[in-house]
């Protein structure tokens, strides 16, 4: 079986590697820095992974990959501990889109957005 992983050239690279290292407290798989265009960081996410690359100053227009920021993405991260990264991401400063709440479809929840404005609901079930 293969590995499931969202990509994309954030607008801020160091911003949103210490987003999701230190405010979501993601572990980080792998990370690489081969010089100003060729950046990256891949975070473990439940049974998937989030990879966040430092956008080219000159992006490759032949390129497969799509270098404008994400629009319209939300990523969803199951943890048993939402209540507990609840409390450490609030004292981090970080803020929310939703506080700790329980769904009506039976989810424990918070939500916050990255600095590229990607929304990340993080839940457990109840």
């Amino acid at each position: 079986m293969g590995e499931f992983r969202a990509a994309w050239f954030a607008r801020d690279y160091e911003a949103s590697v210490a987003f999701y290292r230190s405010g979501l407290e993601l572990a980080v798989v792998e990370d690489w820095d081969r010089g100003p265009d060729d950046r990256g960081t891949i975070f473990e996410a439940g049974d998937g992974r989030i990879e966040i690359l430092a956008r080219p100053a000159q992006p490759d227009p032949g390129s497969a990959w799509d270098h404008r920021p994400p629009r319209g993405v939300t990523l969803v991260i199951e943890r048993d501990d939402v209540e507990e990264l609840f409390v450490r991401v609030e004292a981090s400063g970080l803020a929310f889109n939703e506080r700790l709440t329980t769904q009506p479809w039976g989810h424990l929840s918070f939500t916050v957005s990255d600095p590229d404005d990607v929304g990340i609901y993080v839940f457990r079930s109840v």
